[in-house]
């Protein structure tokens, strides 16, 4: 949908001056990644003990495109709509993108880290510096002015600028990565609830029927049991499951 919105866009190349569509490419980029990563360990089906160069490539583009697809979807809602009913490629570029973002969080393994705001930061950084390098070259946005957003006149509104510039890169960053690691969390306090469920619902299972086939299994762990196994037994390993699981989800 990314490479649609922007190549099918009536502003033609100038749609590489938009922070929109930096931080789209970038986010179609990271899905495009994340789609290799998957094929290849569905196809291979082995584990490194290192992480892999295409895992770190698409862990930083994730880093990137989390915090900068919101921001860019509050810029646009907040400041530059006019209240127009927008076409499918503005809302796709600036409503979609934001819901791919959470609804990824929400249903992958990615990790997500405060720190790692660094990245969005940097990658605001390197656009505050293209857009001034592009406004002291006299580039033009799509109408013939000498910016490329009204709130970036280097020109006749200078301060405006640099306030909206701290403004990003100082308040929405790091507001941003916090909100994003909420989902995070939030993702991982349900598959906490989910499987502590899960173990208490197959332990009376197992209490009830004296024994369980191979199909009773929680989260990788093959709850057995036989008449020869007793109650304090399997609470022990169902105890011993979830302190492994907790330690787990504070490392990931």
């Amino acid at each position: 949908m990314g490479l649609v919105s922007g190549f099918l866009s009536v502003y033609g190349v100038k749609i590489f001056i938009w922070l929109t569509y930096w931080s789209f490419f970038t986010l179609t980029a990271r899905f495009i990644v994340t789609a290799v990563n998957a094929w290849r360990y569905i196809v291979f089906t082995r584990r490194s003990p290192d992480m892999p160069v295409l895992y770190k490539i698409q862990w930083l583009l994730q880093n990137m495109s989390n915090c900068s697809a919101v921001i860019v979807a509050g810029l646009y809602w907040i400041v530059l709509y006019s209240g127009q009913p927008d076409t499918f490629i503005s809302i796709n570029s600036h409503a979609l993108n934001s819901v791919l973002v959470i609804v990824d969080v929400m249903v992958s393994r990615a990790p997500v880290r405060v720190q790692h705001l660094v990245y969005t930061f940097l990658f605001m950084l390197v656009f505050t510096i293209f857009t001034v390098v592009y406004w002291a070259a006299g580039g033009t946005n799509h109408k013939g002015q000498h910016y490329i957003y009204s709130t970036l006149d280097y020109t006749h509104k200078p301060w405006l600028a640099v306030a909206m510039i701290a403004g990003v890169l100082l308040i929405a960053v790091p507001l941003v990565q916090i909100i994003v690691y909420g989902f995070f969390r939030l993702r991982i306090c349900i598959e906490g609830l989910s499987s502590s469920f899960a173990a208490r619902t197959t332990q009376k299972s197992c209490n009830g029927e004296n024994r369980c086939g191979p199909g009773h299994t929680v989260g990788g762990l093959d709850l057995r049991c036989s008449n020869a196994m007793h109650n304090k037994d399997r609470e022990a390993g169902a105890r011993r499951w979830l302190l492994l699981r907790r330690h787990t989800w504070r490392q990931g």
